[in-house]
């Protein structure tokens, strides 16, 4: 268990998506089943058995890929309800990463009911993905890369 935000994303940030996708899987399918593992902070990727780490690396996939597309709608979009929690995302590009993680993962938690834990991983894939361009450049770069519905 990392002992803090800025270890457990430093960790994170390094590992191959496919790891990270398996943990997103990983608690979200423990959380299901059980109480406490919403906001365990776990930088070790499930272990592997048996057709078990493909099943969590496709669910970790569909969550994150959801996650992906609303958070798309959010930073992108021109909803005015939305334009109070895009100004906060938007003011944490170029900052510190962890800062913009937790502004992420917090926004994830609070508006939509994320468990922590996985609002973190998918905080922390979406900055891994998307580096410091401005606004128009990132939405631009990250309408190709969503997914098909």
């Amino acid at each position: 268990m990392a002992n803090n935000i800025s270890e457990y994303v430093a960790q994170v940030v390094d590992l191959p998506e496919q790891d990270v996708f398996r943990m997103i899987g990983d608690v979200s399918q423990r959380s299901v089943n059980a109480t406490g593992v919403a906001g365990e902070l776990s930088i070790e990727p499930p272990p592997q058995s048996m057709g078990i780490d493909d099943e969590l690396e496709e669910l970790g996939k569909r969550i994150c890929n959801r996650w992906n597309r609303e958070l798309f709608a959010l930073v992108c979009g021109s909803r005015e309800e939305d334009q109070k929690d895009r100004a906060l995302i938007l003011s944490q590009f170029g900052i510190d990463r962890d800062v913009a993680v937790a502004a992420i993962a917090t926004l994830l938690v609070s508006s939509f009911g994320v468990i922590p834990a996985v609002a973190t991983l998918v905080a922390t894939m979406f900055l891994k993905r998307l580096a410091n361009p401005t606004k128009e450049e990132v939405c631009k770069f990250w309408s190709e890369r969503l997914p098909k519905e």
